[in-house]
């Protein structure tokens, strides 16, 4: 009985690290966002600014962005859903630049 009683006690305590885990990397992650917008922002006053422009999934770019907030939506007891069900399940390929296009994601959020 007693080392059932740890173990539960254990995978409690390892459930609530890894949820503190994955807290801090969508947080850093939002943190890294917001510096890229204020160095982006520099970088369009100078004239310096430039679109890395590439062939994404956009689909996958924008459940990147459910899976960074879904944390935090959690702990705020919210829920953060995105539906695709007017779509395909095919890949929605295209040509932009895909930092940005999270950025204003993110910006909306």
């Amino acid at each position: 009985k007693l080392l059932a009683d740890q173990f539960e006690l254990y995978s409690q305590i390892y459930e609530q690290a890894r949820l503190c885990c994955e807290c801090q990397k969508s947080s850093s992650m939002i943190l890294n966002h917001q510096i890229q917008s204020m160095m982006d922002f520099a970088a369009i006053n100078s004239g310096r600014f430039q679109l890395n422009v590439t062939v994404f999934d956009i689909k996958e770019a924008l459940r990147d962005m459910i899976d960074v907030f879904e944390q935090q939506a959690q702990i705020m007891r919210n829920e953060v859903a995105l539906n695709f069900s007017g779509f395909l399940d095919e890949n929605y390929l295209v040509r932009s630049d895909k930092e940005r296009i999270q950025q204003i994601f993110l910006n909306i959020f």
